[in-house]
């Protein structure tokens, strides 16, 4: 019988693995069969933070404050999304990554949560708060 080669699909994580698998008849009595990962398919990771973010700029009322999203491994490449906090209070509509501090912020320790997201799930940092003056 003619070598055959077929491909097959396994769930792992809900994730799509493609694998080749190739049977050859060794002997009339004995099959063996070798598996590999098909090139070009890359194994999925959730996003990992591996250096924190950081927030720079002036901690004075008027100041804008920007964070970085840090470091990031995961696959697909991760997208970022930032909430920007009052103590332990979201800050209401501040979720870019810049924030201009107010009056209310006087005082108080802000800090920035980022979020980072891909296909598989969504994890979540904080960066160091910044006393404002």
């Amino acid at each position: 019988m003619a070598n055959e080669i077929k491909t097959l699909f396994s769930v792992v994580k809900g994730v799509k693995q493609d694998w080749k698998v190739d049977w050859k008849e060794s002997s009339k009595s004995d099959w063996k069969f070798d598996f590999d990962a098909v090139a070009g398919n890359q194994p999925s990771a959730p996003p990992l933070n591996t250096v924190l973010p950081v927030i720079t700029g002036t901690a004075t009322v008027g100041s804008v404050l920007t964070v970085s999203t840090g470091t990031w491994t995961g696959t697909p490449t991760p997208t970022y999304t930032y909430q920007w906090k009052r103590g332990t209070t979201d800050i209401a509509g501040a979720t870019a990554a810049t924030y201009t501090l107010v009056a209310d912020d006087s005082g108080k320790a802000i800090n920035c949560v980022v979020r980072g997201t891909n296909a598989i799930s969504t994890g979540a940092v904080t960066a160091v708060a910044v006393n404002v003056a």
